[in-house]
């Protein structure tokens, strides 16, 4: 057993290609886009028998007046049977940060990583409320004629999609020339929602990164030529990504949205692709549908409970975890960061990293 650090990237890529359970966000693609915000990319394999077995990617970039900070999305990745790579593949990642002075450090390891996440406390890292990935989802299993898919929905999405097919809607495949008409809807659904979306320039890095492997698609829904809803999604591996969807706000009767979604699943299966991932689902909300605890009327007002509709799994996600590295040693680690800083002051330096 080897634990290489200068893996090519194809070879980096196909080996994530190969594992079911395997992430765009631990590709070189997604390291090429987040180097538009300075982010650095180190990866580390192991290999046995000249074959890539496990693995994580690292990002990292300097932040002013706090140093450098780095995370690993989705990682680390190990093949069928792998798992018990976790205490090695691990330490090399300790040995990475020291070798890169990482000041702060976050994980957030992917579904079916039971190994990996007992081995963070041993090594001072803990638990963060702080969703620098998501943790929790709503995963749609693809591997069933629309029909079937159809009859999975609740009744309030059926009728809503019948509205939207009977209507003067249509949605088509968009390309890099209809980025700007999409980033208007994602500008008009931040207004609404209260947050800052990322830049048009953002979308068209993604755009020209995930196009170079045909991995990215547009869905646009239209009325009488006017761009109503949209949704940019990412393909890797076995499952279609919804990355980020966009409404004008206009036509709420018409269910827009609801009709984009349905034709992204099934473009999916058409592709071959087994699930859709809705990325992004309320960690609180997640657990009470799990666990089968009451739900509020508030929380069905909410786009979570939009995502719902459409008869998928709520998929619970490993937590994050994180490390301040101080030059200071042991448990102070956990005292200085778990004690002395706020919540308030964790949320600034993780913004100014640009994970929040």
């Amino acid at each position: 057993m080897e634990i290489s650090a200068t893996i090519p990237a194809e070879e980096w890529n196909r080996f994530l290609e190969s594992v079911p359970d395997s992430h765009h966000l631990q590709t070189t693609y997604w390291a090429e886009l987040k180097s538009l915000a300075h982010w650095e990319a180190d990866r580390l394999a192991v290999v046995q028998a000249d074959r890539i077995v496990a693995g994580l990617q690292l990002l990292h970039r300097h932040v002013a007046r706090v140093g450098r900070v780095g995370y690993v999305p989705r990682g680390p990745v190990f093949a069928s049977g792998q798992e018990h790579l976790s205490r090695p593949l691990l330490q090399a990642l300790w040995e990475l940060a020291g070798k890169r002075r990482l000041r702060y450090l976050t994980v957030q390891p992917p579904r079916g990583c039971a190994d990996f996440v007992r081995e963070l406390p041993g090594h001072g890292f803990t638990a963060t409320p702080f969703q620098v990935a998501p943790t929790a989802t709503v995963l749609i299993d693809l591997q069933q004629p629309p029909e079937a898919l159809r009859a999975r929905m609740n009744s309030s999405c059926r009728r809503a999609l019948r509205k939207a097919e009977a209507s003067g809607l249509r949605v088509r495949s968009g390309s890099a020339a209809d980025l700007p008409a999409f980033h208007a809807l994602l500008i008009a659904s931040a207004k609404r929602h209260g947050f800052t979306p990322r830049g048009l320039e953002y979308y068209e890095r993604m755009w020209r990164v995930f196009a170079a492997t045909n991995d990215i698609v547009l869905f646009l829904a239209e009325l009488d030529g006017e761009t109503v809803a949209g949704e940019l999604d990412v393909a890797f591996g076995d499952t279609l990504v919804s990355k980020r969807a966009g409404w004008s706000g206009k036509h709420p009767k018409l269910h827009p949205n609801e009709l984009v979604v349905w034709t992204a699943m099934n473009w999916a299966r058409e592709q071959g692709l087994k699930f859709y991932d809705m990325e992004g689902f309320d960690p609180g909300l997640a657990r009470k549908v799990v666990s089968g605890a009451a739900v509020t009327a508030a929380d069905k007002l909410t786009h979570h409970w939009f995502k719902l509709g459409f008869g998928g799994q709520v998929v619970l996600l490993p937590d994050n975890y994180e490390i301040v590295r101080l030059p200071v040693v042991g448990a102070l680690h956990r005292v200085v960061w778990g004690r002395w800083l706020s919540l308030g002051l964790k949320r600034e330096l993780l913004r100014r990293a640009g994970l929040l």
